[in-house]
This record gives C-alpha cells, sequence and structure tokens, in this order.
C-alpha cells in the first residue's frame, strides 16, 4: 500500500467544534484517493460497502458519488473525479482500498 498519514483536526468556531479526518499520500499521483475518502467515504458507507459486495457476486461493482466514482473490476478499484474530466484516475487493488477504508472508518 501506498505510504499516507491519517491525521485529525479539529475545526472551532466559537462553541461549534468538529473533527475531521484528512489524509495525505506521499505520492501525488493518489490524490484521486485522497479525495475520495476525504470526500465520500464517510457520505456514502453503506453504498460503497454494496459495490464491494456487487464486485464479489457479479465480477463488477460500481459506485458514484458527489464528487468521485468508483469501478471495481478483476481486483482493481479505479477511482476518478466526475467533475474533471481531464484529471488522472488511480488504480488500486481492491484488498488495498479495503484496508484503507477499514483504516479511515476506525480512525
Amino acid at each position: 500500500m501506498v505510504e499516507h498519514t491519517i491525521k485529525v483536526i479539529t475545526l472551532r468556531r466559537g462553541r461549534y467544534e468538529k473533527k475531521r479526518r484528512i489524509i495525505r499520500f506521499e505520492d501525488p499521483s493518489y490524490k484521486p484517493l485522497g479525495l475520495f475518502l476525504n470526500s465520500e467515504a464517510n457520505m456514502f458507507r453503506s453504498q460503497i460497502a454494496a459495490a464491494f459486495k456487487m464486485a464479489e457476486e457479479e465480477g463488477e461493482g460500481y459506485f458514484a458519488g458527489n464528487l468521485m466514482t468508483l469501478s471495481i473490476q478483476d481486483g482493481t478499484a479505479v477511482i476518478s473525479s466526475q467533475l474533471d474530466a481531464v484529471s488522472d484516475s488511480v488504480s488500486v487493488p481492491v484488498e488495498d482500498l479495503k484496508a484503507l477504508l477499514n483504516e479511515w472508518y476506525s480512525s
């Protein structure tokens, strides 16, 4: 798996406080994966899990969130932007993505 760090930051405004996880990858080509985790992973957790299940059962799984898409086929997960057609997508092994999602959810 690619080198990364997950950090929890606290946003404050007056009495209001919210904690957010931020992930940073050593390799800048993994930026789409970071955006996927930061923007989609928490909000669409059950739909992402359904895409993994669909891939296990049918050989292909797909998820489209607000910003990013996830396509799973032949043991590879491809994450790409829905808003920027010219940006690069990132491919990772499905097992690495599952491990990263588990780490993301548990941190």
